[in-house]
């Protein structure tokens, strides 16, 4: 565990899935997988301050936002080598702010606790209409 100055922001690099939306799927999560930069360890971020673009991330009975890291948050997606904490976001809720605000590619903005400093970390996010075309 590495404790730093709390002013200070970690980088993250965030993964999410899938990375463009469409409107005509019936999908119900965005997962998030957030890798930290070197020097901190995915296993003390804190899931229950998890939030994409300010849209909380969601408990569910698998405990993806627990404070706590669980056998069931922590994995290595793209096989790296470095592992991730998995979050998973309510996809209705992403999918109508995107839609919103969107004409293009979004950069949309994931945040939270690690230790007693803040991570953030950009991904961008693609809506596609009911016929495939992206917006």
């Amino acid at each position: 565990m590495c404790i730093r100055d709390s002013s200070q922001t970690v980088k993250a690099t965030i993964t999410l899935k899938p990375s463009t939306l469409s409107l005509a799927s019936n999908g119900r999560w965005v997962t998030g997988y957030i890798e930290l930069e070197e020097g901190y360890d995915v296993h003390s971020i804190d899931g229950a301050t998890v939030t994409l673009d300010g849209i909380a991330a969601h408990l569910g009975d698998e405990g993806w936002a627990t404070p706590e890291a669980n056998e069931g948050n922590i994995v290595d997606q793209d096989g790296d080598g470095i592992l991730e904490r998995m979050v998973k976001f309510d996809r209705a809720e992403v999918q109508a702010r995107a839609v919103l605000r969107m004409t293009a590619d979004a950069t949309v903005m994931v945040t939270g606790m690690v230790v007693d400093a803040q991570f953030e970390g950009g991904a961008t996010l693609q809506v596609a209409d009911k016929g495939g075309k992206k917006k």
